[in-house]
């Protein structure tokens, strides 16, 4: 998979699922479930999905701050991201 790097603050404000796709570099099915279950906050404008790019900062704070609350346990860091 070919990574890129983004400027959050250079993305438009609103979002399509299919740019979410290529920026998190995840599957599509993934980043529909993340939709679809409100772990990413989203719009609904009839079938599509339209996802505010302050919604897409906020879940990648909140991943990030999932993963360093994260227990260490015996001097290993135990980690779970979903």
């Amino acid at each position: 998979m070919e990574s890129h790097s983004y400027d959050i603050r250079a993305l438009p404000l609103v979002l399509t699922a299919e740019e979410l796709v290529q920026i998190l570099g995840l599957k599509r099915h993934l980043v529909y479930a993340l939709l679809r279950s409100g772990q990413i906050k989203s719009l609904r404008i009839g079938t599509a999905f339209r996802i505010p790019r302050q919604a897409l900062e906020a879940y990648m704070a909140s991943v990030v701050h999932d993963h360093t609350e994260s227990k260490q346990i015996g001097g290993t860091l135990h980690a779970t991201v979903q």
